[in-house]
């Protein structure tokens, strides 16, 4: 190995108005460019049983970076280098992190893939062979390394001439669309082979292991085949599950395997046929292969750092589960050093996605020095190779106050949600609970800071020294936390006032605030309040609305609120109050058919006024925001949908944080819940597709894969939630998760029945209510 000097490292130098253009991660590595050139550009010769040249990947990661392995395409055999990059790269998106690595390396964005740098492969020089004669009775396995698949070792003749071929891996760590991904690597490997020895000509079916069957076409004498009922990873026999499983390959798969073989457009093609639904309820595990822990981390964790993760891993039965996901519960926590602010808009964020994408307990921790000396500790390595070295830069964990604050994202501590793991939440552990915080927690420090070997050498800290907040699963008490979180968020930002970047001192991360666009004219929002007039007249809900869900210090917009009301026969009188509060730009009173009917519908007239009469409802009101845009002469900016019973915890916050090319609902992301129908935020783009989903009418045959979480009666039936989801994912429209931040306020007179099984009361007064 070697280090260039020639990469054609080009001069970091732009203007601000040009930066601000960058992704988080490009921009920090512009800033930090001259130190991480310096610790990037070791030459890797991929799988090749050897960690980098020399001591760069630990000399960065020392430094409190993270090291990548990176794939220059085009450069020929020398394409494969180290590169340094900021701690915010490990979380950040392909494409930023891709330019990140372009600008340093030189190279063009569109021809560098880079991953976290791990272990290179299992040096294995014997592993090839037929693990069981060819029977009758069983499929026939012949094991063989990735490397000596794709760049040594063919395979015998008899793997050339077969019509099928079935694939499986000895070991893999993530989810079905990784292993499809996989497999396509692999299958390119092969065809290859199979050329370089004359049988490119020769039909062959790949048979795989699949949830369900289906046949995918590559190429005239080219397929793909799944196989139901069989496992994806190790040798079992498929003959019972598929005649033609005679003879397969068995691969031994690297953790970089993806850094070796390019993605050709045939695997964009099929991932993009199968995975690129907006849909949530279509989640996979996230490991479709049972992995031990201890194997696990050779997956995830820096080559030379293996054996500190494994020693921290052992520390407990919650620090193994955490372990089994490690990179999935790190990148929804963070910590905070020393006096450094918390920078609530990540934590808000990553408290959200850890209850609902990874179905996890999120707890925030307070420790100090004082009983957790570690915290005011230099980073200094005393053993091994390293031994006496101390590395610049490398301050205290706990700052020089010798303090963190910490939230983390762990398992689940009820066994009850493991059913959850087969729509990719992280599985559950018993031991995760209070008792378990304080052996998990040095593991994650470790994998969020780089610093294993520090944190291996230090006992952990005690239970009783731990300041343990929340930590809970229950929806009624996590709502609540989240709300708390988002409303300090909102709070923050509104006082950051736009600037970017986040508080020194603490870990890095993608989540960085935006920063203000220079509009022409300010944001103007359209709210929409409709439905069953109820407890509007309430100071509790009409008070929080103004205060929460509208006006400029809610939304951060010029705000004209619409109403679409059942007023149930109630005076209009009733209701001053809340106009006050709420000034009125547009009201229709909808009491019967005063304002024409529904448009019909088989699906939704079976559905009933659930929503028959709300989707009515929602289109009025987009006809009164439409006259509303033409009087004033541009079109709002945002458009947002209420009720007018409803209360909330927080205030939604300012919109021009959020991303206008998608619609903000309440939903589960592990795909455990339907869009909530009570509340949106819709950019003007797709106000149409939102508002006047009663102008569609979906089929019996597109409610049936709908793969909503109802019973759908074989597409004889749908819900209001049901009909959102179709509607936005048939336009392609992404819907992203919003915090619950609000509750449904009932009249006095209403009961809430709360135990289990004793059914639901629907009234016009009351709504649903009970379970």
């Amino acid at each position: 190995g070697r280090e260039s000097a020639s990469l054609g490292m080009a001069a970091l130098v732009m203007t601000t108005t040009a930066a601000a253009a960058l992704g988080p991660c490009e921009l920090a590595a512009v800033t930090s460019a001259a130190v991480l050139q310096a610790l990037s550009g070791a030459l890797i010769v991929p799988l090749a049983g050897s960690p980098v040249p020399g001591e760069q990947g630990w000399r960065c990661r020392r430094a409190g970076f993270r090291y990548f392995a990176a794939n220059l395409a085009g450069a020929g055999a020398q394409r494969f280098w180290g590169v340094c990059l900021p701690a915010l790269c490990a979380f950040a998106a392909a494409n930023d992190l891709h330019a990140a690595v372009g600008r340093l390396l030189g190279a063009a964005n569109d021809g560098v893939y880079a991953q976290p740098f791990t272990d290179i492969d299992v040096a294995v020089p014997a592993y090839a062979g037929v693990v069981n004669a060819a029977t009758a009775l069983a499929t026939s396995w012949f094991a063989i390394n990735f490397h000596m698949l794709c760049f040594g070792r063919g395979l015998p003749v008899q793997y050339h001439t077969e019509k099928y071929l079935a694939v499986t891996f000895r070991e893999f760590r993530g989810d079905s669309q990784t292993f499809l991904h996989a497999i396509f690597a692999c299958f390119s490997c092969l065809i290859s082979l199979r050329q370089a020895a004359g049988y490119e000509t020769t039909d062959l079916t790949i048979l795989v292991a699949g949830s369900y069957h289906w046949n995918y076409p590559l190429a005239a004498n080219l397929r793909l085949r799944s196989i139901k009922g069989v496992k994806p990873c190790g040798m079992q026999n498929w003959l019972d599950a598929s005649p033609d499983a005679r003879i397969g390959i068995a691969i031994q798969l690297p953790p970089l395997w993806r850094l070796t073989v390019p993605d050709a457009p045939v695997v964009h093609k099929f991932l993009e046929k199968w995975y690129s639904t907006p849909a949530w309820n279509s989640i996979h595990k996230m490991q479709i292969c049972p992995i031990a822990p201890d194997d696990g981390l050779r997956w995830v964790v820096p080559q030379d750092a293996l054996a500190a993760a494994r020693t921290l891993a052992s520390r407990g039965p919650c620090a193994q589960a955490v372990a089994g996901s490690l990179p999935e519960l790190a990148a929804e926590s963070a910590f905070f050093s020393g006096n450094a602010s918390v920078y609530w808009p990540e934590v808000a964020t990553k408290s959200l996605r850890c209850f609902e994408r990874l179905e996890a307990a999120f707890w925030e921790v307070h420790v100090s020095a004082s009983t957790w000396p570690l915290l005011s500790f230099e980073s200094t390595v005393r053993h091994g190779r390293h031994r006496g070295k101390s590395l610049a830069g490398q301050a205290p964990l706990g700052g020089r106050e010798g303090r963190l604050v910490g939230f983390f994202c762990l398992p689940s501590p009820y066994e009850l949600e493991v059913m959850l793991e087969e729509v990719g939440a992280v599985p559950p552990s018993i031991h995760c609970g209070s008792e378990g915080v304080h052996e998990a927690m040095p593991l994650l420090l470790a994998y969020l800071s780089g610093r294993y070997e520090d944190l291996q050498r230090a006992p952990h800290p005690q239970m009783q020294d731990l300041d343990l907040r929340f930590g809970e699963r229950v929806s009624t008490v996590y709502t609540q936390q989240v709300a708390n979180y988002h409303s300090l968020a909102v709070e923050q930002l509104s006082k950051l006032n736009g600037e970017s970047g986040r508080a020194s001192g603490s870990t890095a991360s993608s989540e960085a605030p935006p920063t203000r666009e220079a509009e022409a004219e300010p944001l103007s929002v359209a709210v929409c309040i409709l439905g069953l007039a109820r407890t509007l007249s309430s100071p509790s809900v009409f008070l929080s609305l103004a205060k929460n869900a509208s006006g400029w210090e809610a939304l951060g917009a010029e705000t004209s609120n619409f109403f679409v009301l059942d007023t149930g026969g109630r005076p209009l009188s009733d209701f001053n109050a809340a106009f006050e509060h709420l000034p009125v730009a547009g009201l229709a009173v909808v009491n019967g058919t005063n304002w024409g009917g529904p448009k019909e519908c088989p699906t939704f007239d079976r559905c009933g006024s659930a929503c028959t009469l709300q989707f009515h409802k929602l289109g009025l009101c987009l006809r009164l925001i439409e006259t509303s845009e033409l009087s004033r002469g541009r079109r709002f900016d945002w458009l947002v949908r209420l009720r007018p019973d409803m209360a909330f915890r927080a205030p939604i916050g300012h919109l021009r944080h959020l991303d206008r090319n998608a619609v903000h609902a309440v939903m589960r992301e592990s795909g455990m819940s339907d869009m909530n129908d009570h509340f949106a935020l819709v950019p003007r783009a797709h106000g149409d597709a939102y508002f006047g989903i009663g102008d569609s009418c979906p089929s019996v045959y597109d409610v049936k894969i709908s793969r909503c979480l109802g019973d759908l009666a074989e597409g004889q039936h749908t819900y209001p939630e049901c009909a959102f989801k179709m509607r936005l994912e048939n336009l392609g429209i992404r819907v992203a998760n919003f915090p619950r931040l609000f509750h449904i306020v009932r009249d006095s007179a209403c009961v809430q029945t709360t135990g289990m099984w004793m059914g639901v009361t629907k009234t016009d007064q009351c709504g649903t209510t009970g379970n």
